[in-house]
């Protein structure tokens, strides 16, 4: 009985983890800057694009836009 208790918990924790991650990566998409991509993957959110590793140490806004967006999910965590 316990072990069923617990495959609850632990598949509903997952439920919301993935719609966590779902709901930042649109957020992402829609606030992102051109060329840069965002899906949900299986540890949370993976960003693509051309060039994304040097425009992620060159370009400040995007490094906060990113920043802002994971400290805003966590919030909604809370």
């Amino acid at each position: 009985m316990f072990k069923r208790f617990l495959r609850r918990v632990e598949d509903a924790a997952q439920r919301r983890a993935d719609a966590r991650a779902a709901s930042l990566a649109e957020r992402l998409r829609e606030t992102l800057p051109g060329g840069i991509g965002a899906e949900a993957v299986e540890a949370g959110v993976g960003l693509s694009g051309r060039g994304l590793l040097r425009r992620l140490m060159t370009e400040a806004g995007l490094r906060w836009l990113v920043l802002e967006c994971a400290r805003d999910e966590g919030r909604k965590g809370q």
